[in-house]
């Protein structure tokens, strides 16, 4: 899933940023077409319910959302 992905769904570069953590600007500096970097992904999951392999396939597997515990964290902010 990319920056462009995810603010289509969130709506706004700002919405995107309130998920991740970071300012407005830092998302304006992500291409909009790759991948979002490892902490913020790490964040939007928590935030948005993605799963982390759907946001950085390159580095998880679904196997790995669970082992890390992002799967009851997520559960947890709902």
């Amino acid at each position: 899933m990319t920056k462009n992905d995810l603010i289509q769904e969130l709506g706004t570069p700002a919405d995107l940023a309130r998920a991740a953590g970071v300012s407005p600007q830092a998302v304006s500096q992500w291409s909009g077409g790759s991948m979002i970097p490892l902490a913020s992904a790490i964040r939007v999951a928590k935030a948005t319910g993605h799963r982390l392999h759907e946001l950085r396939p390159d580095l998880f597997t679904d196997d790995d959302q669970v082992r890390a515990g992002i799967e009851s964290a997520a559960g947890d902010a709902a």
